[in-house]
Protein backbone atom coordinates (compact mmCIF):
# COMPACT_ATOMS: atom_id res chain seq x y z
CA UNK A 1 0.00 0.00 0.00
CA UNK A 2 1.52 3.68 -0.94
CA UNK A 3 0.57 6.58 1.11
CA UNK A 4 -1.07 8.40 -1.38
CA UNK A 5 -3.71 5.15 -1.37
CA UNK A 6 -6.56 6.63 1.02
CA UNK A 7 -7.96 4.58 3.43
CA UNK A 8 -11.13 3.46 4.73
CA UNK A 9 -12.09 4.54 8.73
CA UNK A 10 -11.64 1.40 9.84
CA UNK A 11 -7.81 0.61 8.62
CA UNK A 12 -7.54 4.31 9.77
CA UNK A 13 -8.54 3.24 13.42
CA UNK A 14 -6.89 -0.38 13.42
CA UNK A 15 -3.32 1.28 12.23
CA UNK A 16 -3.80 4.23 14.64
CA UNK A 17 -4.37 1.38 17.40
CA UNK A 18 -1.23 -0.10 16.06
CA UNK A 19 0.88 3.33 15.99
CA UNK A 20 0.01 4.14 19.62
CA UNK A 21 1.05 0.86 21.27
CA UNK A 22 4.31 1.20 19.24
CA UNK A 23 4.87 4.65 20.20
CA UNK A 24 3.96 4.33 23.70
CA UNK A 25 6.36 0.91 23.95
CA UNK A 26 9.03 3.02 22.11
CA UNK A 27 8.83 6.32 24.32
CA UNK A 28 6.99 5.44 27.59
CA UNK A 29 4.44 8.03 27.01
CA UNK A 30 0.35 7.98 25.68
CA UNK A 31 0.54 8.45 22.25
CA UNK A 32 -2.35 11.04 21.27
CA UNK A 33 -2.56 13.05 17.75
CA UNK A 34 -1.06 16.36 19.38
CA UNK A 35 1.99 13.79 20.30
CA UNK A 36 2.53 12.28 17.59
CA UNK A 37 2.29 15.62 15.83
CA UNK A 38 5.11 16.50 17.84
CA UNK A 39 7.14 13.35 17.08
CA UNK A 40 6.26 14.30 13.01
CA UNK A 41 7.71 18.15 14.02
CA UNK A 42 10.50 16.62 15.64
CA UNK A 43 11.09 14.25 12.25
CA UNK A 44 10.97 16.70 9.90
CA UNK A 45 13.04 19.46 11.98
CA UNK A 46 16.10 17.17 11.70
CA UNK A 47 17.30 17.95 15.15
CA UNK A 48 16.56 14.81 16.83
CA UNK A 49 15.38 14.88 20.48
CA UNK A 50 16.57 17.93 22.76
CA UNK A 51 15.29 20.20 24.93
CA UNK A 52 12.81 22.50 22.87
CA UNK A 53 11.11 25.26 24.86
CA UNK A 54 7.56 25.41 24.90
CA UNK A 55 7.07 27.94 21.52
CA UNK A 56 9.61 25.66 19.77
CA UNK A 57 7.15 22.53 21.00
CA UNK A 58 4.27 24.25 19.70
CA UNK A 59 5.85 25.30 16.26
CA UNK A 60 7.34 21.19 15.96
CA UNK A 61 3.15 20.81 16.24
CA UNK A 62 2.30 23.10 13.80
CA UNK A 63 4.95 21.97 11.44
CA UNK A 64 3.41 18.16 12.16
CA UNK A 65 0.17 19.46 11.39
CA UNK A 66 0.75 20.80 8.20
CA UNK A 67 2.96 18.24 7.06
CA UNK A 68 0.36 16.21 7.45
CA UNK A 69 -2.20 18.20 5.40
CA UNK A 70 0.15 17.74 2.29
CA UNK A 71 -1.07 14.53 1.97
CA UNK A 72 -4.53 15.93 1.01
CA UNK A 73 -3.22 19.44 -0.63
CA UNK A 74 -4.11 21.68 1.99
CA UNK A 75 -0.09 22.40 2.38
CA UNK A 76 3.09 22.34 0.77
CA UNK A 77 6.44 22.22 1.43
CA UNK A 78 8.06 25.76 0.50
CA UNK A 79 11.43 26.00 -1.37
CA UNK A 80 12.09 28.15 1.61
CA UNK A 81 12.97 27.09 4.47
CA UNK A 82 12.64 29.89 7.90
CA UNK A 83 15.79 28.86 10.38
CA UNK A 84 16.72 25.73 8.43
CA UNK A 85 12.87 24.51 9.33
CA UNK A 86 10.68 23.35 6.83
CA UNK A 87 8.32 25.73 5.99
CA UNK A 88 5.05 24.94 4.52
CA UNK A 89 2.99 27.25 2.59
CA UNK A 90 -1.77 26.89 2.65
CA UNK A 91 -2.27 25.58 -0.83
CA UNK A 92 -6.22 25.07 0.32
CA UNK A 93 -8.57 26.57 2.82
CA UNK A 94 -9.24 23.57 5.60
CA UNK A 95 -11.36 26.27 7.62
CA UNK A 96 -14.20 24.71 5.18
CA UNK A 97 -14.10 21.61 6.80
CA UNK A 98 -15.79 20.60 10.20
CA UNK A 99 -13.94 19.90 13.48
CA UNK A 100 -14.65 16.44 12.80
CA UNK A 101 -13.09 16.60 9.26
CA UNK A 102 -10.20 18.14 9.84
CA UNK A 103 -9.49 15.46 12.96
CA UNK A 104 -9.96 12.43 10.89
CA UNK A 105 -8.04 13.87 8.36
CA UNK A 106 -4.84 14.76 10.25
CA UNK A 107 -5.53 11.30 11.77
CA UNK A 108 -5.28 9.81 8.49
CA UNK A 109 -2.39 12.29 7.43
CA UNK A 110 -0.35 11.48 10.37
CA UNK A 111 -1.64 7.58 9.62
CA UNK A 112 0.60 7.90 6.31
CA UNK A 113 3.21 9.76 7.57
CA UNK A 114 4.41 6.88 9.48
CA UNK A 115 3.27 4.61 6.60
CA UNK A 116 5.71 6.77 4.70
CA UNK A 117 8.63 6.93 7.02
CA UNK A 118 8.25 2.56 7.17
CA UNK A 119 7.33 2.81 11.44
CA UNK A 120 3.91 1.09 10.63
Amino acid sequence: MKSTDKLDKETIQIKWRYLQAKLADQFGADADVVNALYLIGVQESGKGFTNFTRDEKIALITMGNHKVLTYFGYYKEAVTKINDLPKFEQVNDIKTLSQLQKDELILHGIILYFMDINYI
